[in-house]
């Protein structure tokens, strides 16, 4: 497993555990994201870095609906995205970003947002 397809896991699986312990009834609870329900915290996540990000290369990551099934979205674009990253050639896919042309694989979501 390359570098950064190990960090993703592990960043990942912490991001997880957070996931998995918002009770059913708590995703449309405030989050520490001023504005922002766990709800949308999750969509967001899942929307620009683990959808949007890959199309940037050509590549799909299929969200689901955390609508009806948050943790199970999380988890399917989660292990969709673990797979991308195992690959080199996918995981290395350039595109010109707003800053330039960032590496895809570099920091993931679960990192950015693992404090809201």
């Amino acid at each position: 497993m390359s570098e950064i397809a190990e960090r993703h896991r592990k960043l990942a699986a912490e991001f997880d555990r957070r996931v998995a312990a918002v009770p059913d009834t708590a995703w449309d609870n405030a989050s520490p994201c001023a504005g922002w329900s766990a709800r949308d915290v999750l969509r967001h996540v899942l929307e620009t870095s683990y959808r949007d990000m890959p199309a940037h290369v050509g590549l799909t990551v299929t969200t689901g609906s955390v609508d009806d099934d948050p943790v199970g979205s999380w988890r399917a674009a989660r292990d969709q995205l673990q797979e991308i990253l195992a690959d080199p050639d996918r995981a290395g896919r350039q595109y010109e970003g707003m800053f330039g042309p960032p590496r895809w694989n570099g920091p993931s979501a679960a990192s950015a947002c693992s404090t809201c």
